[in-house]
């Protein structure tokens, strides 16, 4: 029997989301809600009506700075004590302004993805996703060539996946993937949104999906629940 985790809620405040949507990071999981503004009014009302378990935030707002929010955050009296994470430019000023409002993280611009991604996985307990590897065909047809290869997944989410391989591709190809969960077949068309070469002669390209059907998306789901249950 599957074990189903409570969805975490993340308030995502400023323009980090539309990086984020770019590229396949911890906040694509779909153990996660994701409520998404530039207002820091809304984030307040959000916050207040959902209790957010981490809110991300940009220094320079519009109107109250992700500072300002953060110190009212902290003087109200339901879940004041919310993980707060505030980005903003490598400044004397703006890292003091961060210092003092009581948040708990700071990261600089440009974002690194991969080290929000941890952030983001620490402050939430997140369980670990290692060993969540599944062997994937791939059709690619585009700037790089065409035809079948064979790559490992190294993280699967309903939005996309994160393949392995030594075949050389470039950002914005769109390819086929197949893989099987268990028993259940997925085949998906996705876009390649991120491209990292490793020191091996191999690659790694965050693909996400853009034609996943209920069905496979709940699949998915079913699978990440089941093993992270497993591994708990």
């Amino acid at each position: 029997m599957i074990r189903l985790l409570r969805m975490k809620k993340i308030i995502i405040v400023g323009s980090v989301k539309t990086i984020v949507d770019r590229e396949s990071t911890a906040l694509s999981r779909s153990e996660f809600k994701i409520f998404a503004t530039t207002s820091p009014d809304e984030a307040l009302n959000n916050h207040a009506e959902e209790k957010a378990d981490l809110i991300i935030s940009e220094l320079e707002l519009f109107g109250m700075g992700g500072d300002e929010l953060c110190k009212v955050i902290r003087s109200g009296k339901d879940n004041s004590e919310v993980p707060v994470i505030l980005i903003s430019y490598i400044k004397e000023d703006s890292m003091r302004r961060c210092r003092e409002c009581g948040a708990n993280d700071h990261m600089t611009k440009p974002v690194d993805l991969q080290e929000l991604s941890d952030k983001v996985a620490a402050f939430l307990n997140a369980p670990a996703r290692k060993g969540m590897r599944v062997l994937t065909t791939v059709k690619l047809e585009g700037r790089s060539g065409s035809g079948h290869f064979f790559g490992k997944t190294e993280d699967i989410s309903s939005s996309g996946l994160l393949l392995r391989t030594d075949r050389k591709m470039e950002k914005g190809e769109r390819l086929e993937c197949s893989f099987f969960l268990g028993s259940v077949q997925i085949e998906v068309k996705g876009e390649i949104v991120r491209c990292v070469s490793e020191d091996d002669h191999m690659y790694k390209y965050g693909i996400k999906f853009f034609d996943l059907t209920d069905n496979m998306r709940t699949s998915i789901e079913e699978f990440i629940s089941g093993h992270i249950s497993a591994h708990a």
